[in-house]
């Protein structure tokens, strides 16, 4: 779900002209994930094995990506970023935020090796949790080869987001104070920006109900100015992804995704 949610965001970003992206990765993983990681498998994964086997399956914009990244499951499995490497047509920087270093070393080769000299060398990889490299500010679009007309665009992939709670060390999932955090920090960015928030509650059941995840995300970034309510993509009653926007003219256009991707979770 998540990915073809940030594939289709991508198709239809370059459709309406934006040339500019600035890729923002809060939980980067592996370029090519060799193993899911526990916390990721749910109820869903049977789909996911029946998409992975007929790849390019639908042809859609995610199969056809995935297909050409990792045409067999042996390849492993594509990360946020290769997709977006891949789709992405023009100008592009990345920042990409991992704590686990060993994978953080993979990014950084995939950096090296995949990525043209200009993407290259617009693509920081940050070693750490992407709070720590958020106190230290966003990129400012002039520094990173962008210009105000760019699109940024925050992922954030938690194991889950609790409406209660508050950050730990070394915490993996999502909080209110977290997108307070957020708030500030994009207060002096540029720009349109768009936020896809994924997650999967697989506490105990309903221990995060779902509305009440999207009315507080809502709620707390609805203090962006010219924010746009969450369009909602959801995988099951614990799976689902939200994309909020600021300042991004065709997000009406976003809110075509929710059934177009029920109809593709049918088929598969």
């Amino acid at each position: 779900m998540q990915h073809w949610t940030l594939c289709e965001i991508l198709r239809i970003a370059q459709f309406n002209d934006v040339t500019q992206l600035n890729y923002i990765d809060a939980h980067a993983m592996a370029p090519l994930a060799k193993q899911r990681a526990p916390q990721k498998v749910h109820q869903g994964s049977g789909v996911f094995t029946r998409a992975q086997t007929r790849l390019p399956g639908q042809e859609s914009t995610y199969e056809n990506a995935w297909h050409v990244l990792a045409p067999t499951a042996s390849c492993g499995y594509p990360s946020s970023a290769n997709f977006v490497q891949h789709i992405w047509r023009s100008n592009l920087s990345m920042l990409l935020c991992e704590q686990d270093a060993g994978i953080m070393e993979e990014i950084e080769a995939w950096r090296i090796t995949r990525l043209d000299g200009q993407r290259r060398s617009l693509c920081e990889v940050h070693c750490g949790d992407w709070r720590e490299r958020f106190g230290k500010g966003l990129p400012h679009l002039q520094n990173i080869g962008q210009s105000e007309k760019a699109l940024t665009f925050l992922s954030f992939d938690p194991n889950k987001y609790s409406t209660d709670g508050q950050p730990g060390e070394d915490d993996f999932d999502l909080y209110p104070l977290d997108l307070e955090y957020l708030v500030e920090s994009l207060s002096s960015l540029e720009g349109s920006v768009l936020i896809q928030l994924s997650t999967y509650d697989r506490g105990r059941q309903n221990q995060y109900p779902q509305q009440e995840v999207i009315q507080s995300v809502n709620g707390i970034l609805g203090q962006l100015a010219d924010y746009t309510p969450s369009v909602v993509l959801r995988a099951d009653g614990n799976m689902m992804s939200l994309i909020c926007t600021r300042k991004v003219r065709w997000w009406g256009e976003l809110s075509e995704l929710p059934p177009r991707f029920n109809k593709w979770l049918r088929q598969c």
